[in-house]
């Protein structure tokens, strides 16, 4: 059979075409720690309260974090760097396809046939943006436990809040500042 390699985190895994089976497990195993029975749905984290802790460095953000996920009812992670690091990994990667898109359509209609229609708005990329979000929201809450409010602090956050306002619309934001008088003592 043919075989083809699939990076998930950054291991390679082999499957043979044709064989969705093993490609299914192969996939989930390296990727989610075992065998998963369907696609990740971020429907269930959406219906969750949502809180983002932004500040600058060194300003206590950890602490912050740290105090929320002891809470029974909340989860919280940290440095998921969504707004300064997969955000705009993935807008170049969409940007990329829909360049190729163009360049495709383009040959089609040279050659007289109907034009390529593939592309992405920004729309759609915001709509992945929130996808990818709730994705990762979701691996870090186990099944079994009951979470209602589900929180990420990134500090480089605080620069992206209008985007992280539109994804969110309904996020709290915990904006960590730190008295100066404090930072020019520890400096």
């Amino acid at each position: 059979p043919c075989f083809v390699g699939l990076r998930v985190l950054d291991q390679v895994v082999c499957f043979g075409v044709g064989d969705s089976q093993h490609v299914h497990a192969s996939a989930s195993r390296v990727a989610y720690g075992g065998v998963r029975k369907g696609p990740r749905q971020a429907g269930p984290t959406l219906k969750k309260d949502m809180v983002f802790v932004v500040g600058a460095t060194r300003w206590g953000t950890s602490w912050v974090q740290q105090c929320l996920d002891t809470h029974p009812k909340v989860c919280c992670k940290g440095e998921g760097h969504f707004t300064d690091t997969l955000f705009p990994d993935l807008a170049k990667l969409v940007d990329q396809y829909n360049q190729n898109a163009e360049k495709i359509g383009n040959r089609m209609q040279l050659a007289g046939l109907q034009g390529n229609a593939a592309g992405f708005t920004f729309e759609d990329v915001e709509y992945l943006m929130q996808s990818a979000v709730m994705l990762m929201m979701q691996r870090w809450v186990p099944e079994d436990e009951d979470v209602s409010c589900i929180g990420e602090k990134t500090p480089e956050h605080v620069l992206s809040l209008e985007l992280l306002d539109r994804l969110f619309p309904n996020m709290r934001v915990i904006h960590v500042v730190r008295d100066g008088r404090d930072e020019a003592a520890s400096a």
